[in-house]
């Protein structure tokens, strides 16, 4: 959601290029290219993800609805003017700004009408506050001038500041609970250990939206400091706060309630000058967005060394997979159960039973779910066995035939370090036949 302004601080740092991005994820997650504009890097602004699913990119004046998986086309294009902050809020509203001035267009992203309004001049980021509100990070006064948290009057232009403070713009996000989180600036560029997050609680928040008097830093506790950049903010849904790095790349992210800092990079610097920039986590539903669970959520990143890369990613979590040979019938002879993507040189259980009807969490650990798919009135037969240090594992049977039947099978995997993580597979079926 970040502004054109704010992606200039990090042309600074533009040096020798790298062929590609490098994007190293911890075990249990994997990544891909959703949307990029190589061809035009500096070009590459700020995006949202929609309900949907689809990605809105801007890319100088246009503003382009990615969806997945299929061509890019152009919505809008701004006149005269380069795109600035870009957000989509409730899923379902787009605003975007000029890079300047505090012209803005809502974009309905159920009818396609565009509607032209105002938001605060320089706004850096947009954010729904906990009542809905439309929030904008802006250093409304101009070049120089501090930042400051706004409630947008779209259409009367009559914006309200709710937090002042000192220092360059700024992004926010909100935690589950509807508290406001904000990064810092310093005032010099990328000064190492010079960024730090600061907790607005929701009620204080809220009495100065309803009329109170403005809040300021004061009023705000700090979370985390000596950070070495905090450009972009994003909570998960375990209330896991991202913290992107416009000063060297990579990404970092906290413990379960954002006040610890995880000390493992979510996202290890890359090689080269690939920045890490703006984030958006997008809900995956029951799953969580934990190491080896079934499709928990995504992560967008965007990454950019203004120069050759320049792409949108998403990281998602990476489940375990069991497979077989023979695959579905099973005559007598051999039968090879094989798994990947497990825990590295982890301990795993590789069960066999009756499927159940469907999936269900049977418990969760540390807050991580465990799903389970086969029928829990029948003991199952787990055989252990130990992943290789690339996730791989396999096991060898021989099936003498003299019947038929059904078997299901799968796995439990759980890393070597009880941090890293745990998941199970989905249930994979083979037909027993004489």
């Amino acid at each position: 959601m970040k502004s054109a302004q704010g992606l200039l601080w990090a042309c600074v740092l533009v040096g020798s290029a790298s062929a590609q991005a490098s994007v190293s994820v911890p075990s249990g997650y994997d990544s891909e290219i959703r949307f990029d504009e190589s061809l035009n890097p500096f070009g590459l602004g700020s995006f949202g993800v929609a309900a949907n699913g689809n990605a809105y990119v801007a890319v100088d004046r246009d503003i382009f609805e990615q969806p997945p998986g299929g061509p890019r086309r152009s919505i809008h294009q701004l006149v005269g003017y380069f795109a600035g902050a870009l957000g989509v809020v409730n899923g379902l509203d787009l605003y975007v700004t000029d890079e300047l001035y505090g012209e803005a267009w809502h974009v309905d992203l159920r009818t396609g009408a565009v509607t032209f309004g105002s938001a605060p001049a320089f706004t850096f980021d947009f954010a729904e506050g906990p009542g809905g509100e439309l929030l904008a990070s802006a250093a409304a006064g101009g070049f120089g001038s501090n930042n400051g948290i706004w409630v947008v009057d779209f259409a009367g232009g009559m914006h309200r500041e709710v937090v002042r403070l000192l220092g360059p713009s700024g992004s926010i996000a909100f935690d589950s609970a509807g508290n406001l989180y904000y990064a810092t600036q310093p005032a010099t560029f990328c000064p190492a250990g010079g960024f730090a997050v600061l907790r607005f609680d929701r009620a204080r928040l809220e009495a100065a939206i309803a009329g109170g008097p403005p809040l300021d830093a004061s009023d705000g506790t700090v979370v985390l400091s000596g950070l070495d950049s905090a450009f972009d903010l994003a909570f998960d849904d375990r209330d896991r706060l991202y913290i992107s790095n416009s000063c060297g790349g990579g990404l970092v992210r906290t413990l379960p309630g954002a006040a610890t800092l995880d000390p493992t990079p979510f996202i290890a610097v890359p090689p080269g000058n690939e920045l890490t920039l703006g984030l958006q986590f997008v809900d995956g539903g029951a799953e969580t967005f934990d190491a080896y669970q079934p499709t928990g959520g995504a992560l967008w990143v965007g990454i950019n060394d203004f120069s050759i890369v320049a792409e949108i990613r998403t990281v998602q979590t990476e489940r375990p997979q069991v497979t077989s040979t023979p695959a579905g019938t099973v005559p007598p002879g051999p039968l090879t159960i094989q798994l990947s993507d497990l825990p590295p040189s982890g301990n795993t259980a590789l069960c066999f039973g009756l499927a159940a009807p469907s999936e269900v969490i049977a418990f969760r650990r540390g807050g991580t779910p465990v799903w389970f798919g086969l029928d829990p009135t029948v003991l199952p037969i787990c055989i252990p066995l130990v992943a290789s240090p690339s996730g791989d594992a396999q096991l060898a049977l021989t099936w003498a035939g003299g019947g038929s039947a059904p078997v299901s099978c799968m796995a439990l995997g759980i890393d070597a370090s009880p941090a890293t993580g745990f998941g199970t597979t989905a249930v994979h079926t083979v037909n027993l036949t004489p």
